[in-house]
Parts: C-alpha cells; sequence; structure tokens
C-alpha cells in the first residue's frame, strides 16, 4: 500500500529533474541563439553605421541619388558598376591642383585567339588647366597598370573637361583559359564625357570585342574628373586573366573664376565729338553700355575657361556673384580710375545693356573723357554686375570745341564690366589740353 505512493514521488521527482534538464538545455540553446543573433544584429548595424557614414561623408556617392545639389560641399567618386572585381585595387593618383582630366588613352592586349585575352589593362588620363588646349603640358595620371597590350591613341575633349565615363565589362564566363568560350576579360572599353561635346558627348576606345556598356557614371553640377582609381587582376599562372576589372575616378568642384580672377580698371573711351569748325552746339549721340559683357581682352584660353564653367553649370549669377564680390574685395578704390567698386549695384553686375545718349559741346570749345576714371568700385551696385544693357544718350558740344566721353571699365579675366560712372573733358582747340574735366554718374 505504501509503495504507490513512493513510486509516484519517484516518479513524479524524477519526471521534474528531467523536466528541469530539459528546460535548461533549452534555455541554452535560445540563449546562445539569441547571443549570436545579437552578435550578427549588432556587426549589421555597424556595417550599416559605415556605409552610412562614407557615403554621408561623400567618398563615394551617386549622383542620382542627391537630390539637393546646391548644399554639396565635397567631392564624389564614381564607381563603375560591379560586374566582374577580380584582382586588388591600386593606389588613386590624382591631377595636379588647379588640373582636371580632360583626355583619355588605354592600354589594350589585342586578340590573342586560342590564347588568354585580357582586353583593358590600363587607363591613363591626361590633366591640364580647364579651357587650355596645350595638351603638351599635360599631366597624366593612372592607378595599377598590367603587363599585357600596348597604349593607344590619345584622345582629348578640345577645350572641354572630363564629366563623367561609361565601361565596357564582360560577365563571369563560368570556365578557364583552356576553353575559349569561357575565357573571362573583365573591362574592354571605356567612354569619357567631355563637357564641351553637347547632348551628353562621349570619346570611346574599345580595347576588347567582349562585352557590354555598363550605365553612365557622371559628375555633379560644377565638377570635373580630377582622379582615378583601377581594380586591377595580376597574372595568375595558369589560370585565367583577366587584368583591369574596374575604375573610380573622382569629381572635384571647379572655383568660380568670377571669385579667383585679378581685376582692373580703366577708362574706355566711348566717342570723340568735333565741334571745333562751327560756333553752335552740337548734339552728339553715344551708347551707353552698362554691365557685364566677354572681355575683348582676353585670351583664348581664358575665354574656354569660362565656356568649360558654363558648360558644367556654373549659373551667369553664380559667375557674377563671385565677380562682385571679388571687385568689391580687390578693386576697392582703384588706382586707375578711382571708383568705389564696393558700392557697385546689381544694375551693373549683371549681362551688359547699352542705351544711347547724348552730351552737347559748345561752339569753339573741347570736350573728351580721361583716360584715368577715379572710379569708386567699392561702391558699385549689383546694377553694375549683370549682362551688358546698352542705351543711347546725347550730349550737347559747343561751336569751336572738341568733346571726348570716356567710362570706367573694369576686367576681370574673361569678364568686362562696364559701370555708370563717365568722364567729359573739354580740351583747348586744336590740342590735347584739358580745359575743363567733367565726371558724372548717368
Amino acid at each position: 500500500m505504501m509503495i504507490k505512493p513512493r513510486l509516484k514521488r519517484f516518479s513524479l521527482h524524477f519526471g521534474i529533474k528531467l523536466t528541469h534538464k530539459r528546460f535548461r538545455s533549452r534555455f541554452l540553446k535560445l540563449s546562445k541563439m539569441s547571443i549570436y543573433f545579437l552578435q550578427t544584429l549588432t556587426k549589421f548595424l555597424l556595417l550599416c553605421a559605415l556605409i552610412t557614414e562614407i557615403f554621408s561623408a561623400g567618398l563615394i556617392r551617386h549622383p542620382e541619388e542627391i537630390s539637393d545639389i546646391s548644399s554639396l560641399t565635397t567631392d564624389i567618386i564614381l564607381e563603375s558598376p560591379i560586374i566582374t572585381q577580380w584582382g586588388e585595387w591600386g593606389p588613386f593618383d590624382y591631377c595636379p591642383p588647379g588640373t582636371y582630366a580632360a583626355g583619355m588613352s588605354l592600354k589594350v592586349e589585342p586578340y590573342q585567339g586560342d590564347d588568354d585575352d585580357t582586353a583593358l589593362n590600363g587607363i591613363k588620363l591626361l590633366c591640364i588647366p580647364p579651357g587650355s588646349n596645350n595638351f603638351s603640358d599635360s599631366v597624366e595620371i593612372s592607378s595599377s597598370v598590367n603587363q599585357w597590350g600596348f597604349w593607344g591613341k590619345t584622345q582629348y575633349c578640345d577645350a572641354g573637361v572630363v564629366t563623367g565615363f561609361q565601361l565596357k565589362s564582360e560577365v563571369y564566363q563560368g570556365g578557364s583559359k583552356r576553353r575559349i568560350k569561357d575565357d573571362d576579360t573583365g573591362a574592354n572599353g571605356l567612354r569619357i564625357f567631355c563637357s564641351n561635346l553637347p547632348n551628353g558627348g562621349y570619346l570611346e576606345d574599345v580595347g576588347g570585342e567582349w562585352g557590354d556598356w555598363t550605365a553612365p557614371q557622371k559628375c555633379l553640377s560644377q565638377q570635373a574628373v580630377c582622379g582615378i582609381q583601377t581594380q586591377d587582376q595580376e597574372y595568375v599562372g595558369s589560370g585565367d586573366d583577366t587584368a583591369l576589372n574596374n575604375v573610380r575616378m573622382k569629381c572635384c568642384t571647379l572655383t568660380n573664376i568670377g571669385s579667383t580672377c585679378d581685376p582692373t580698371d580703366h577708362w574706355e573711351t566711348i566717342l570723340e565729338c568735333d565741334n571745333t569748325l562751327s560756333e553752335s552746339p552740337l548734339t552728339c549721340t553715344y551708347q551707353k553700355n552698362r554691365g557685364i559683357s566677354r572681355s575683348s581682352m582676353a585670351s583664348e584660353s581664358v575665354l574656354n575657361e569660362h565656356s568649360v564653367m558654363t558648360d558644367i553649370g556654373f549659373t551667369s549669377s553664380l559667375l557674377y556673384n563671385g565677380l562682385s564680390l571679388n571687385f568689391a574685395a580687390n578693386l576697392s578704390a582703384s588706382s586707375a580710375t578711382g571708383y568705389s567698386w564696393r558700392s557697385e549695384t546689381s544694375e551693373t553686375f549683371h549681362e551688359s545693356v547699352t542705351t544711347t545718349a547724348e552730351f552737347v559741346v559748345p561752339g569753339c570749345t573741347k570736350a573728351s573723357a580721361s583716360s584715368a576714371t577715379g572710379y569708386s568700385w567699392r561702391s558699385e551696385t549689383s546694377e553694375t554686375f549683370h549682362e551688358s544693357v546698352t542705351t543711347t544718350a546725347e550730349f550737347v558740344v559747343p561751336g569751336c570745341t572738341k568733346a571726348r566721353l570716356s567710362q570706367a571699365v573694369g576686367n576681370c579675366g574673361a569678364f568686362s564690366v562696364y559701370t555708370n560712372y563717365f568722364r567729359k573733358e573739354d580740351l583747348l582747340p586744336g590740342t590735347n589740353i584739358v580745359v575743363e574735366e567733367t565726371l558724372f554718374s548717368d
């Protein structure tokens, strides 16, 4: 009678022990799984944070992922879409300061028949100042370059810069070089986009006959290519060689030429009105030009640089704003004209506008405008720093006189800046002796 309860107690006791062991075993397994899960999650979160930091720092960024270009302050790196990725990345090589890529040359191994093909083996970029066509002084940059093949012809962006690239790559062929159809070649060709070519025009060099063109990679507005890095597979012996596989190019933001040119100013004669043979006053009409136009004094390379700037996204307002600040800071009281550029308004720093005006020269007198203006560029307003506008005006030349009218004009690189500041000189008849000098703003 006493045995059954003992057995029950024993069974109950034994069952509790078994249940406890099973629970502990399962708990330990769950704990290990939880720890593993937490470790994996932590690594994943750290990786996400690292990737976020890389992209937010601008180390590798794709233009289509950036909506607010105006807020961009860092350079970016373009990378070809990964089709194959054999080999190691070589070092980055950069253009010298103030220069940008404007040409390329490829090292290509010709078709090897039944032997191992590698196609593209190296890329060289040629760096020059923006707008220059003097490629004899260009600086060559390249990353890792493999041993096979020969350097081909050099192609140039004529008076332009490289603004992106496109790589031709062959997908993995799934075999070794011992079977021709399975021979891998990696990258086969390259296109570079040039700022001077319309509608996204490019230069192309196809080194190998295999593969397809990957998606174009382009710099942001106001940027050009300034560095290169390539992924290159070294010789693998009896294996399948592929040489160059991928490309990265760095895009650098160009400096606003309106901010960096060297500002000067001078008096520019508008009109000479001779009334020395008459005793009656003569009304003379002249063209007044106000604002900014391309300088006739600038060299071809300087004008080309201006074209590069506009081609890659520098608007007139950006260039003129930099020009206005440059004049105010560096030509506040000109030694040639005395004009205060600091006070100049937006009516000057815009596209030039020409108007017609008149002035009167009395009989038997002489008037002229001085070749030194005394203009205060520091006081120049935004009415000057815009596209030039031409209007018509008049002045009266008295009888027996000669009048010459001049205007204060600033020059800075590719820009000529026409102000509303004028000087009229009355000259002694038959001489260049100044009788009276008048400075005025109109």
